[in-house]
């Protein structure tokens, strides 16, 4: 995720002003046998577009894999004939990520994706069934519309709290890792500073089982609880709040102010010492 100057930040198209923001979820036709549970769960959401679509199972084979290959091969030509889509990203890298994901989500305006509508951003995912993850092996936003990413994010969270999907993991390249921090992604090594691997937990499971008194301490005191599980991480960014990432620039900006304060204070000590 790039940024920005202001001047250019003013001229970028904010999503905001979309009224109606469509969600569309293709599933890999070489994947879509071991995924037909999670496929029949997300059929039931009216708010997202599932493909292919299951009154298409008396279709011819061919036809059926259109779907994902005509989305894909969209996609691509869009990253390999202009800058607005994964700029800094190799196109051989997009199109191989294409054939090993088992899903992709494209955001894009109301009308529909295909033929040739408005993509605002895209993100291909692995479905880990065994420890109930997410992976999000690629993920682009349009640079020339305000909020994409932040939009894009927020609905592979949706769409993953959907599934009941216990964590979210990615690698990030260094510009994009205090994006993602703000959103609760942690790094799990925190002296990596290039292609780190950063997840976020969910906590869909453990939570339903803590007591309310529980819950209570940790958004009155999350630092206390900060640690590696589930239950801890989860409710932090429900504190204060804050996420995860908010809280560590919070606590660096009061030890500034309150070094600041005690230098200007030191000084007017001794500038009434002087006199």
């Amino acid at each position: 995720m790039e940024l920005a100057t202001e001047s250019r930040m003013e001229r970028r198209y904010n999503i905001k002003k979309e009224k109606e923001i469509k969600t569309s979820f293709y599933f890999n036709t070489k994947q879509i046998n071991n995924l037909v549970d999670i496929k029949a769960i997300l059929e039931n959401d009216n708010s997202i577009s599932v493909f292919p679509k299951t009154e298409s199972t008396g279709v011819s084979e061919g036809v059926t894999q259109n779907y994902y290959k005509n989305v894909t091969d969209y996609i691509y030509r869009m990253c390999n004939n202009s800058n607005f889509l994964c700029k800094d990203i190799y196109t051989d890298y997009v199109f191989e990520s294409f054939d090993r994901v088992d899903a992709v989500i494209v955001i894009g305006s109301s009308m529909d994706i295909l033929p040739n509508g408005n993509i605002f951003g895209f993100a291909g995912i692995k479905l880990n069934k065994k420890d109930n993850s997410l992976y999000v092996d690629i993920i682009c936003s349009h640079i020339g519309i305000k909020g994409a990413g932040d939009y894009l994010i927020q609905k592979i969270e949706d769409i993953s709290r959907k599934l009941s999907i216990n964590k979210i993991y990615l690698n990030s390249v260094s510009s994009a890792i205090s994006f993602y921090e703000k959103y609760g992604y942690v790094k799990d090594d925190m002296s990596c500073k290039e292609d780190c691997k950063m997840t976020k937990p969910l906590g869909i499971v453990n939570r339903e089982s803590q007591s309310q008194e529980d819950v209570n301490k940790r958004n009155w005191y999350p630092g206390k609880y900060l640690c590696k599980g589930i239950d801890c991480v989860s409710d932090i960014k429900h504190a204060w709040g804050m996420r995860v990432g908010g809280i560590r620039t919070k606590i660096r900006k009061f030890r500034k102010t309150n070094k600041r304060r005690k230098t200007n204070k030191r000084r007017k000590t001794n500038k009434r010492r002087n006199q």
